[in-house]
This record gives C-alpha cells, structure tokens and sequence, in this order.
C-alpha cells in the first residue's frame, strides 16, 4: 500500500513558527518526536487534504497528527487505477 510521506523531518518553510509552535505545544521530550512530528505535517500538507482532522488521533488537536501511518483510500485508489 501507498502512503503520504514526506521526505523532510525539519519544519515547513512556508509554516516553520507554527510546527515549532505545534511541537511545542506537544509538550514533546524526546529529541526524536519532533522529526516524526514534521514530517508528518510535511505528509499532511503535501497530501492536498492540509490538516484536516482525518489525521489526527485527537480530532481537535494539530499535534496529534500520524498521516504517514496512514494508507489513504484516495491515494491508493488512484494509484492502483493506474500501475
């Protein structure tokens, strides 16, 4: 299966003060999280779908984003008509 994942763990340029706000606000320890972090809202915004809740476990919380563990129905969908 196919999934959304960005090749960047570093902020987003056009949104670095929000994902460090976003990873700040996580109240993240590790030094490790935040890659994953921004990397999956790297993988949320190139997804075309930017930050709706469909990936976050906490519906009302950005910082609980896990798109790239995610298998996207429309991605695969598409994909699959065409290979």
């Amino acid at each position: 299966l196919n999934i959304y994942k960005a090749n960047s763990n570093l902020p987003r340029p056009e949104g670095y003060a929000e994902d460090i706000q976003t990873a700040i606000d996580a109240g993240i320890d590790n030094p490790e999280d935040p890659n994953i972090l921004y990397q999956n809202l790297a993988s949320g915004a190139e997804s075309g779908w930017d930050f709706s809740s469909r990936w976050f476990s906490d519906y009302e919380d950005i910082s609980t984003i896990h798109t790239s563990d995610l298998a996207g129905v429309d991605l695969n969908s598409i994909l699959f008509h065409n290979e």
